[in-house]
């Protein structure tokens, strides 16, 4: 049965930033995402972790049952109140983060190791996850960016639609979703004019584990959470409840946000040139790295070193 599970945050001499909303991913127990409300609740936010999101024998894929599920039970907790709403999610959960903040006044949402196209995501997906993209197949016909379940699943295709800032996090040998699929989001964002921040982790895979298996980045990506909620409650660009939204008409009626909305932010096919030029451009001067030291003991990594470059959330 889906419900939220409560972290309050402790005593605090200022008010907490607001609630964060976490969206587990599909396949792994609710309880592994323990450490991003913890994290949250570190930084003086109240946090809330969705559980029993998923039916494994459903065809929903995290689609559009899901998206009502987690709305329903933030709505019915009586949210958002007069503090700021955040989501956070992981892989699928990181649709349903985003999908939150297509139907309520969500300030921030992170999306880590996001999938853009979900259409592309199957079809790049078949070589080593055959059994997978079968069964996705089966309930949804075949993978067509065009077609109304591929759509639904897929961020960049209403993109245009969220008034929030965003964090993006992908992992460079994430195989499950790959970071060219978090960068495909950044561009997006930026073209729309939507506060963004994106990072992309060395060496880890899809669940913030490195090659050597004994060493988790997940103490630094925490860190990155924590630095990113501070942002949204010292930046000025973040909509607070009944104030002016973050895009206005004068960005809205852009010519290259007009021309993204006309594309639907296809992300293409595979060969496609725009594909091939989304992997070296991880690298862009506006996306930052999170350089973590391998320990090659038990254990996480000890320190963070962040290679920064230009900020769209400016630090008060």
């Amino acid at each position: 049965m889906p419900s939220l599970r409560d972290f309050p945050a402790p005593p605090h001499p200022a008010e907490p930033g607001g609630t964060v909303v976490v969206v587990p991913g599909r396949g792994v127990a609710p309880d592994w995402y323990r450490w991003i409300a913890e994290a949250a609740v570190s930084a003086g936010w109240d946090a809330t972790l969705v559980t029993g999101l998923y039916d494994e024998d459903d065809d929903d894929r995290g689609g559009p049952r899901a998206y009502r599920t987690v709305t329903d039970l933030v709505r019915a907790a009586g949210l958002p109140d007069d503090r700021l709403l955040v989501a956070v999610g992981h892989s699928t959960g990181a649709r349903v983060a985003l999908h939150l903040g297509r139907a309520l006044p969500v300030a921030g949402i992170a999306a880590l190791c996001p999938i853009a196209d979900f259409a592309d995501h199957v079809q790049r997906a078949r070589a080593f996850l055959p059994d997978y993209t079968d069964q996705v197949i089966a309930a949804l016909g075949a993978p067509d960016l065009s077609h109304a379940p591929y759509r639904d699943r897929s961020p960049i295709t209403w993109l245009d639609e969220l008034d929030a800032a965003l964090l993006l996090v992908g992992c460079e040998h994430d195989r499950v979703c790959p970071p060219y699929q978090t960068e495909a989001l950044r561009k997006a964002a930026s073209a729309l004019g939507l506060p963004v921040r994106c990072e992309i982790v060395p060496r880890a895979g899809h669940f913030f584990e490195t090659s050597a298996a004994t060493t988790s980045v997940r103490a630094e990506v925490s860190a990155l959470l924590i630095d990113w909620l501070g942002d949204l409650t010292d930046g000025p660009r973040i909509r607070m409840r009944n104030s002016a939204p973050l895009l206005g008409s004068h960005v809205r009626g852009r010519p290259e946000h007009l021309a993204l909305r006309g594309q639907r932010g296809r992300l293409g096919q595979p060969g496609d040139a725009e594909i091939k030029d989304l992997r070296p451009a991880v690298h862009d001067h506006d996306v930052r790295r999170l350089d973590v030291p391998v320990d090659d003991g038990p254990g996480v990594c000890v320190r963070q070193r962040l290679r920064y470059a230009d900020r769209q959330i400016p630090r008060a």
